[in-house]
């Protein structure tokens, strides 16, 4: 139109993925998170505040497509919502996306909510309402622990560093 405002030209051969909204309010809320983890874990929900399943779903939406084999990181994996809804992603459109998860372990987040989240959801589960939920099969769950080095440069500290890096690689 001749209203003069700027417009996006996106030809088909430059399209990865999908286009953004800038609105996204049929996106999942806190709410329906908090509720998506008292499903998975009972009534006495283990994590409060996860992140929205189905925002993180249309952020990989946006960011992936089915073909890339992408390795989504999580860095402060909390309850484990990326790896969730990377797998239900893959779940949807048959993508072979990968998510890798990190987390400090405070409060044992990692092997008592983080991990049994995502293994309930792999394997299936029986809802907060008694209902079985079909887990997402033919996904791998691997949890590996490591210790804290010290950030002092010495040779024993590069060593040890060296060590439980080729640990985590191999």
């Amino acid at each position: 139109g001749g209203d003069g405002m700027p417009r996006i030209k996106i030809f088909l051969s430059e399209l990865q993925g999908q286009i953004a909204n800038t609105w996204w309010e049929d996106v999942a809320s806190n709410d329906d998170a908090a509720k998506e983890i008292e499903e998975i874990f009972g009534t006495n929900a283990a994590f409060i505040f996860p992140k929205p399943t189905g925002l993180i779903k249309r952020i990989l939406q946006l960011s992936t497509n089915k073909f890339d084999n992408k390795i989504i990181l999580d860095f402060f994996a909390g309850s484990g919502t990326t790896l969730h809804a990377t797998l239900a992603l893959n779940a949807e459109d048959g993508g072979n996306r990968q998510c890798i998860l990190v987390t400090n372990n405070e409060n044992n987040i990692c092997e008592e909510v983080t991990y049994e989240r995502n293994k309930r959801v792999i394997q299936g589960y029986t809802n907060a309402k008694g209902v079985a939920v079909e887990g997402l099969k033919n996904n791998n769950l691997r949890y590996y622990k490591s210790e804290f080095v010290s950030r002092d440069t010495s040779l024993k500290n590069k060593r040890e560093l060296t060590y439980l890096a080729t640990e985590l690689l191999c």
